[in-house]
């Protein structure tokens, strides 16, 4: 993007081995997407296989320490920084408070993220992040998979080592850029080396998602080397995912309620045809007429008042997105429209409703809406598409921009340089990004805190260990 540039220096796998050690084999490629699966689909896979929780992961940067620690600084000239792309890509996107540890040896700055303590997370963030990774996990084999192979076994991650130059904003400076190498996990290459990025979202891309999540998928492909994103849209739960009930429960519901209105709108006839017989003398002519109406001659929409066909009587206004992700469709659109049985999930993957197609860059773009969908299993994968980096600040209800995002960055980077000067020294970092001002506090760790903190400890030895001089 205008102003960072970025360079892919090398790729590596990663594994947390039987002995909780990281190891890692440099030069293995990311998986290679498989065409195959990314247009329209024949079935609905689906996106809840059980996937191996090894319950490892990374918490200091293990994995680009031990890069770092083989191969130095990969021919390149040593960087002002050593991160990954969570720390990175979490300056421009966060809404929150972060926390960082930056430690300082050899005229290097490495940092890493601090672990969150349960309660810290995002309450835009409601899913379980192991049920996530699952449904992760399954729709990047999808994208990449051989005919019928299985979902992996082992938990090796691809990972890229990228360099990344920002623009300074100090004038007078020797340098006009900072350089940070830090690590990136691949979902996915084509055949030229090309990154992609995978999302699988219920229900697609919607304004929830794009409210809440789209200024961190556009910052992580930024720094991903992506300009493109794969995105899968998914069912919810059965009960929980309008989309999921067929058209015959959809009408079953849709008959329970008529018949209610009916019979109440039947009985509320009889009363004042009784009352009329009464005042006029032809209560048995009266009584007959109404007896010989059935439920079903009652049931004309001609007759039927508005308000009664109100969503908030079906099935799908219980999904109000206010309570859970999965309800990010428009409640403007009633059930009248998004009912067609004309419609089916091969017919709205229709190339000219994508982002791809609107290359018009003053064209805003509208988030998915796929309410008129049902029937579909539950959990399962209904649509995949592409999306351009470019076109997700198109979208109307993205609220963000990318050039604050920039200079967050930039603060960040020279707020770091200017705090944490001392070599040997470790310092915490913590930015509150619901001030409206930031409030930066960086402050030195006194070396007393870090005996006796497991991951300080921890850190700071890896460091000393793989930072050359």
């Amino acid at each position: 993007m205008a102003g960072i540039e970025i360079t892919v220096i090398d790729y590596y796998h990663s594994k947390i081995n039987k002995d909780s050690k990281m190891e890692i084999k440099i030069g293995e490629l990311p998986k290679v997407l498989n065409k195959t699966y990314l247009g329209k689909l024949n079935a609905t896979p689906s996106m809840n296989n059980p996937v191996k929780d090894t319950q490892g992961g990374e918490k200091q940067m293990e994995s680009m320490l031990a890069y770092i620690k083989q191969k130095g600084w990969a021919g390149e000239s040593k960087p002002n920084f050593v991160m990954n792309r969570n720390v990175i890509g979490a300056i421009p996107s966060s809404t929150g408070v972060e926390n960082f540890i930056v430690f300082k040896t050899n005229d290097v700055q490495v940092i890493v993220k601090t672990p969150k303590e349960k309660g810290q997370e995002s309450e835009g963030n409601q899913m379980e992040p192991w049920k996530s990774l699952i449904y992760g996990v399954n729709f990047e084999h999808h994208c990449t998979k051989t005919a019928n192979e299985p979902l992996p076994t082992n938990d090796a991650v691809t990972k890229a080592v990228l360099k990344a130059h920002v623009p300074r904003t100090q004038e007078g400076s020797n340098n006009s850029s900072y350089s940070i190498l830090y690590s990136a996990q691949i979902d996915g290459i084509d055949d030229k080396r090309q990154h992609y990025e995978m999302k699988v979202l219920n229900g697609g891309l919607t304004k929830y998602h794009l409210e809440n999540s789209s200024c961190w998928f556009y910052w992580q492909s930024v720094f991903g080397n992506c300009n493109t994103l794969i995105v899968g849209s998914r069912t919810g739960k059965q009960d929980q995912d309008p989309k999921t009930l067929t058209k015959t429960r959809e009408r079953q519901r849709e008959e329970l309620d008529d018949i209610s209105y009916v019979s109440k709108f039947s009985a509320g006839k009889k009363r004042s045809s009784e009352n009329k017989d009464t005042n006029h003398g032809s209560s048995k002519k009266s009584k007959s007429s109404s007896s010989s109406k059935t439920p079903e001659a009652d049931n004309d929409s001609s007759k039927t008042p508005e308000a009664d066909n109100d969503s908030s009587k079906t099935p799908e206004a219980d999904n109000d997105s206010s309570k859970t992700p999965e309800a990010d469709n428009d409640s403007s659109k009633t059930p009248e429209a998004d009912n067609d049985s004309s419609k089916t999930p091969e017919a709205d993957n229709d190339s000219s409703k994508t982002p791809e197609a609107d290359n018009d860059s003053s064209k805003t773009l509208e988030a998915d809406n796929d309410n008129h969908l049902r029937g579909l299993p539950e959990l399962s994968l209904y649509r995949v598409r592409h999306l351009k980096r470019e076109d997700i600040p198109k979208y109307k209800d993205v609220k963000w921009n990318i050039e604050d995002g920039k200079k967050r960055i930039q603060t960040f980077l020279e707020q770091v340089e200017t705090e944490a000067t001392e070599n040997g020294s470790c310092y915490s970092c913590t930015i509150d990004f619901e001030n409206k001002e930031e409030a930066w506090k960086i402050k030195k760790i006194k070396r007393k805190r870090i005996k006796g903190n497991t991951f300080l400890e921890e850190f700071t030895k890896l460091v000393h260990e793989s930072i050359p001089s």
